[in-house]
């Protein structure tokens, strides 16, 4: 009776060599009780298994329990598992994993059909897969893809060799789109059709797309020839906004969020003309009128209250200083300018005058800013010319009068009387 443990104890290696199998085929084996070795494995007095160590083209087998060397003839094929069909090869230089693949010194399919190889490029790092396409069995293989790639970064390339980039995918010719993350309703799709357009969405109704929340920093559309739509997909301006209903656009001031001046479009006249309309907290200011462009401002007496006559005002008009001068600021041509000082009209017309802190310039801050409205000089100068007029009538009804007398005497004097 064969002591097997002894045996396994005496004999640890064995060694196995199996040239092309297109040549004669040798095979090596100390001893023929070795050939079982191969196929069982020894008992321990436990009643344990133990596996031994088993080597194919080395002797010395010493990093593994089945070590193989060498590759079969010229190539790089050191396996085949399932080589009668569509089997898995393992390969070296460089050591992949060949799926209906091997090498025998050119890639050539193991059966009729697709292939793929899993590698892993020593000298780089590289780790990928490549999608090969269909052939015949033993033809060398055709075009492939590298469908996934690794470089030692943990950087990430699809249909491409990984870059520095994390993530690197480049569109294939007959895919949809070069990426698609889908949400619950909607996908956002990169590079998407034949036309390669890029949706971005949220992924639900109700949900939002956010774009830059950090604190700094700027949103960059375009580079020189751009055209941006909101609600259109056919923008034929540099910025072009379709209006939701009458909602155009709403601008707040950072520390007033609770008030907003809003600019829309709305029917004019009841034809096929929009004004150009602007609103404060909802409520109309002004608009531009479309045959000519003029800014009327909401007058309607039914949004005014506490009506009351303008008190006199010639007096204080003649009180007032018309003057020439030059804007400090965007005045390199030093343009001469007819108006008014704010501070002189406000000792006169202090209503006329808005206070209120501005930044006149970037840099330049005035608290106590004075700003005048010109379209307020022709209300008073109206309210002027009426007084005026009133002044001139008393005149032309005193000059009447002393005309009446004048006329009443000289034909006394004439008739004698």
């Amino acid at each position: 009776m064969i002591n097997w443990r002894k045996e396994l104890q005496q004999r640890k290696h064995c060694s196995l060599i199996i040239n092309n199998p297109l040549k004669k085929t040798v095979m090596k084996i100390r001893s023929i009780k070795l050939l079982f070795l191969f196929f069982f494995l020894a008992w321990s007095s436990t009643g344990k298994l133990f596996a031994q160590t088993i080597s194919i083209g080395t002797t010395l087998p010493a990093r593994a329990t089945l070590e193989v060397h060498g590759a079969g003839g010229t190539g790089f094929t050191s396996g085949l598992f399932g080589g009668d069909g569509a089997g898995i090869s393992l390969q070296r230089n460089w050591p992949s994993v060949g799926f209906n693949q091997y090498n025998d010194g050119v890639s050539r399919y193991l059966s009729n059909g697709f292939a793929a190889n899993q590698f892993c490029n020593p000298s780089t790092g590289e780790f990928g897969i490549d999608m090969i396409n269909s052939g015949n069995a033993n033809a060398v293989t055709g075009l492939f893809t590298r469908a996934l790639s690794f470089n030692t970064a943990g950087n990430i390339g699809m249909r491409t060799s990984a870059t520095n980039a994390s993530l690197y995918a480049i569109r294939g010719t007959n895919t949809g789109a070069a990426a698609i993350f889908a949400g619950t309703n909607y996908i956002s799709a990169f590079s998407f059709s034949a036309n390669e357009d890029t949706y971005i969405n949220a992924g639900k109704s109700g949900s939002n797309v956010y774009i830059n929340e950090s604190s700094s920093g700027a949103i960059i559309v375009g580079s020189g020839a751009t055209m941006v739509g909101i609600n259109t997909a056919t923008p034929i301006a540099s910025l072009q906004v379709n209006e939701v209903g009458q909602s155009g656009i709403l601008l707040t001031e950072a520390t007033q969020a609770a008030h907003h001046w809003e600019q829309s479009m709305e029917s004019y006249g009841g034809g096929p003309q929009s004004a150009y309309a602007y609103y404060y907290d909802g409520q109309l200011k002004c608009y531009f009128r479309p045959t000519d462009g003029i800014l009327i401002v909401a007058s309607d007496r039914r949004i005014k209250t506490n009506i009351t006559p303008m008190p006199p005002v010639l007096e204080k008009i003649l009180q007032l200083k018309p003057l020439r001068y030059e804007m400090k600021y965007n005045n390199p041509d030093h343009r001469l300018s007819w108006g008014f000082l704010a501070q002189d009209v406000q000792k006169l017309f202090p209503k006329m005058v808005t206070i209120s802190s501005h930044q006149v310039k970037k840099g330049v801050t005035i608290p106590d800013f004075h700003a005048l409205d010109y379209n307020d000089f022709k209300i008073i100068a109206v309210k002027g010319v009426q007084e005026e007029q009133l002044m001139i009538d008393k005149q032309q009804d005193l000059q009447d009068n002393i005309n009446k007398r004048l006329d009443a005497l000289e034909k006394k004097l004439l008739s004698g009387k």
